[in-house]
């Protein structure tokens, strides 16, 4: 089943629903990648069928509610609303279209994040699963001294610099 969402801009989102059981919020696109583009996908070891596979693998046990949110933020960029509140709304948007009132949620990289600030907006979630987000064993004690470091130097007060002279050089005179 398809159905539409609407977003905090306005804007509508086409969302697809298969399956039966807890509701599982997918921003996954569920349409395969082809050519080129599947093609460059599977040369970083990527499936290029990603949502289409999620889709398939689920919706025997849950209701898949699925939607292509990082494509559609592309194609129509909020470069003045796209905060997480806002990213939170619609979410809950896609899950108030689809029916969900408890759900699960799945998100990848920034759309982990986005799922975080919606855990953050709303006693909903029934599960969160964060994939890319935070690295396992990243460098956290090498950021945490560059971070600290930027703050020292953010907090503590440098002597303004040297002003630049100014030579003037005349041209020779002509005999």
């Amino acid at each position: 089943m398809t159905i539409e969402a609407t977003l905090h801009d306005g804007n509508t989102i086409e969302v697809e629903v298969h399956g039966s059981g807890p509701a599982v919020l997918l921003p996954v696109d569920p349409r395969p990648a082809e050519g080129e583009q599947a093609g460059e996908l599977s040369k970083w070891g990527m499936d290029p069928a990603l949502g289409r596979s999620l889709i398939d693998g689920l919706r025997d046990t849950f209701r898949v509610v699925a939607f292509d949110y990082q494509g559609h933020v592309m194609s129509t960029p909020k470069p003045g609303t796209l905060t997480p509140a806002n990213v939170a709304a619609d979410l809950l948007a896609v899950a108030d279209a689809a029916g969900a009132g408890r759900f699960a949620y799945y998100g990848y990289s920034w759309l982990a994040l986005s799922g975080l600030q919606l855990a953050t907006r709303t006693d909903r979630l029934s599960a969160l699963v964060m994939g890319g987000f935070p690295p396992y064993g990243g460098p956290y004690a090498e950021m945490l001294r560059v971070t600290e470091a930027t703050y020292a130097m953010a907090v503590t007060p440098q002597p303004a610099p040297e002003p630049l002279s100014i030579i003037h050089i005349s041209e020779p005179t002509r005999p």
